[in-house]
């Protein structure tokens, strides 16, 4: 097999001058026993590949580097690139934040500091308040002798005792007002039904013969004998009038005496107030 030494020897032949041959010129191509086949496998191979890197240093040839690894450099410095930038505006926005953050920080620094202030200026306005207190404490009670002091107590708390029993009188009064309101719609209900009755039997009586019905009693669907209940239940009915207005006399009289009383406290009070300045 011919060697690439062998194959790239010159090719010793005269050079044609234009216009002077008249049969082509064929080159000198020495004679070889077996057929000049260039075997590729060795180009595939690693060891072709350095063989043809040597080749072409010692021939001559410059060496250009590879296009496919500069477009994957070009392609990796691209994309380094863009992340660099991404991680720049990142880092921009952090910052931002970062500062936001201070500025809230110290807002709300003095904001507590502010609310600090506010509590130990109403401290001190609550400590004074309450020496104020005990100072018009001390006044009131050097004013006022012990017993009287202890009978003004004990004067409000009957006072208070009366008022709530007299609250509860009044509320007792008001559900036994309300009981007998129902009491007294019940018997006027009875009654339109009973008088509805009563004209129905009247009609009846009229219409019917006169043997044997004039001394017979007068019965509604109920049951009662109208002739007997009614009267009955009209006086129970005035009684229970009467019993209505009685309890609104008595409630009118409990609130205008509450009322007396409660303008006497506030009197008391009032009375009081120049004692403790």
């Amino acid at each position: 097999m011919p060697t690439a030494e062998s194959m790239m020897q010159p090719i010793s032949a005269p050079v044609p001058v234009p216009g002077s041959q008249r049969e082509p010129t064929v080159p000198n191509i020495p004679l070889v026993s077996h057929t000049n086949i260039c075997d590729t496998s060795n180009f595939s191979s690693g060891s072709g590949l350095l063989h043809n890197q040597h080749h072409n240093s010692g021939s001559g040839l410059r060496r250009f580097p590879s296009i496919g690894v500069n477009k994957k450099i070009t392609v990796e410095n691209t994309t380094l690139k863009a992340k660099v930038v991404e991680l720049e505006r990142y880092l921009a926005g952090l910052k931002e934040g970062l500062i936001e953050a201070h500025r809230q920080i110290r807002a709300q620094r003095q904001e507590l500091n502010e609310q600090s202030e506010h509590i130990q200026k109403c401290e001190f306005e609550l400590g004074a308040k309450i020496l104020e207190y005990e100072d018009l404490k001390e006044q009131l009670a050097e004013k006022i002798p012990p017993k009287q002091s202890v009978e003004i107590d004990t004067s409000e708390g009957q006072r208070e005792e009366e008022n709530n029993i007299k609250d509860q009188s009044i509320q007792a009064l008001q559900k036994d007002n309300e009981s007998k309101d129902a009491q007294i719609a019940e018997l006027l209900e009875s009654l339109e039904r009973e008088k509805a009755a009563k004209l129905t039997g009247s009609v009846a009586l009229k219409n019917a013969p006169s043997s044997g019905w004039q001394t017979q009693s007068i019965v509604n669907s109920v049951g009662y004998d109208l002739a007997q209940e009614h009267p009955k239940l009209l006086a129970k009915f005035e009684a229970l009038r009467m019993q209505h207005a009685m309890a609104s006399v008595y409630i009118d009289d409990l609130e205008g005496e509450i009322h007396e009383l409660k303008i006497q406290g506030l009197d008391i009070n009032s009375g009081l107030d120049p004692l403790a300045y």
